[in-house]
């Protein structure tokens, strides 16, 4: 191997090196701190209505559990809906 050729690999692997490195310092970045309080979309049996309510991030897991759904995501119970950003059931667009 030449001096060039051995001069053009040793550029090429510090590159790639440096490449590697790129990804991990991404995901190495700090995230903020977890919000104290998350909108759902909460289901008023007695009134048969959704409604957009912010509760406790803790307290997520156990709405769900109960039929309570998420700003935009699927509508439980009802195939084919998802909720518009005020928890207005609306067809889902395919």
């Amino acid at each position: 191997m030449t001096s060039r050729t051995k001069k053009i690999v040793g550029s090429a692997a510090i590159a790639l090196a440096g490449m590697a490195v790129v990804p991990v310092a991404a995901v190495a970045t700090p995230k903020g701190p977890t919000p104290s309080k998350t909108a759902i979309c909460h289901y008023d049996k007695t009134a048969t209505t959704w409604s957009l309510i912010t509760v406790s991030t803790k307290s997520v897991s156990s709405h769900m559990k109960h039929g309570d759904g998420v700003p935009t995501g699927a509508v439980p119970g009802q195939d084919g809906y998802v909720f518009d950003s005020s928890c207005v059931p609306t067809p889902a667009v395919i």
